[in-house]
């Protein structure tokens, strides 16, 4: 729909691009999106919080190429910090984190009230760990080793829907 109303938006421009010549650099930037939308591009803003820094390297370059705008940090206390300021679309949170585990990240950023979708991405893969990890407000749960493609259908998935506030 969105596409739709910016490709009508271009088409106009487009017909009307001699009489909107002398207003060039006001109307470059509003619709320098539309060509991003019609190429089908992401405007996705995640959060990776994960402690290995080639795996965290990993997965910013994987995202990054399939059009995320990705931040990454290394530790507990960073990632809360970064988590709660709620300009994220999603976060990707390891659960063995130094400073700060990734549960009690993922309940402070729900005790402040912020929904954004959370992908738990962790080594535990025990039942208990997924129950908790899920009860605790995280949106999906996703064990190491992981499949890139299953990776990033749960983060489209992930970032179609917003998070629930638990209380």
């Amino acid at each position: 729909e969105m596409l739709k109303e910016n490709m009508q938006k271009w088409r106009f421009l487009q017909k009307n691009r001699y009489f909107f010549k002398t207003f060039k650099i006001i109307l470059i930037i509003p619709y320098y999106n539309i060509f991003r939308c019609m190429k089908g591009e992401n405007y996705m803003k995640l959060l990776i919080v994960e402690d290995e820094i080639q795996l965290a390297d990993a997965l910013t370059e994987i995202l990054k190429r399939n059009m995320y705008n990705v931040d990454t940090v290394y530790d507990g206390i960073d990632g809360l910090d970064n988590a709660l300021t709620g300009v994220y679309d999603g976060i990707i949170l390891d659960i063995m984190l130094p400073h700060m585990n990734g549960i009690e990240i993922l309940r402070q950023i729900r005790k402040e009230k912020i929904s954004t979708p959370v992908l738990l991405l962790t080594a535990r893969s025990e039942v208990e760990d997924k129950i908790n990890g899920l009860d605790c407000g995280a949106d999906d749960y996703l064990t190491k080793p992981f499949v890139t493609g299953e990776l990033l259908a749960r983060v489209r998935a992930m970032t179609r829907r917003k998070g629930e506030i638990i209380d």
